[in-house]
């Protein structure tokens, strides 16, 4: 939905990799869920731009141009497929849970996420430190991050480090795929699950 008046449509073509294309459907129980890097960086940027959190933006330079330039990891997910690596695969572009919830739909499958073992943008931190917000619910619904969610099967994750060794990729290991009756859960660092809905995210246990 657009205020208007302009809106510009894009559409690109393009080709897969002779390993053929790296869909959302292929996750099954028991893969490995890996990111790319850290995500909220982008939402809390908006979030200081728009006045939301009590702190001047332009102390938080690292973060704005996490919002105002992204970059896509177009390479590395090329190079991903090339090497035929992942089962599933998505850009964190609506927010981890969001779009780690179109592959379990696809998939027809559940996950859970281990929040200790997401990765935190220093700036992030920072931002959490200044002024006591809870970068949680940044992290796994805020949008924009562009950061690859890479589902991958066990005996492939030593190709995934490889890769990431080669490339200087930072690869971080943040779950596991379930059966699809667990829907998605997302369990804080003693194991215990944290609500989704009361804290105020999208929650996919109906894989909806």
């Amino acid at each position: 939905a657009s205020p208007g008046p302009t809106v510009i449509t894009i559409t690109m073509l393009g080709e897969a990799s002779p390993a053929g294309p790296v869909t959302r459907s292929g996750a099954l129980p028991g893969d490995r869920i890996a990111l790319l890097g850290p995500t909220g960086g982008a939402a809390a940027a908006l979030k200081l731009l728009r006045g939301d959190i009590a702190a001047d933006p332009e102390n938080y330079e690292a973060l704005l141009a996490l919002h105002r330039r992204p970059m896509p990891r177009v390479k590395a997910g090329a190079l991903l497929g090339l090497y035929g690596v992942p089962s599933a695969m998505i850009d964190a572009s609506d927010g981890l849970a969001q779009d780690l919830g179109h592959i379990l739909k696809r998939s027809r499958v559940g996950a859970s996420i281990e929040t200790h073992n997401l990765p935190r943008h220093p700036d992030l931190v920072r931002l959490a430190e200044d002024t006591g917000i809870d970068i949680l619910p940044l992290m796994l619904s805020g949008g924009d991050d562009y950061e690859l969610i890479i589902v991958v099967p066990p005996a492939r994750m030593t190709k995934l480090w490889d890769l990431a060794r080669r490339h200087d990729w930072d690869v971080y290991d943040i779950g596991e795929i379930r059966g699809s009756e667990e829907g998605l859960r997302v369990l804080a660092a003693d194991g215990s699950p944290i609500s989704l809905a009361s804290a105020g995210y999208r929650h996919f246990g109906n894989h909806e």
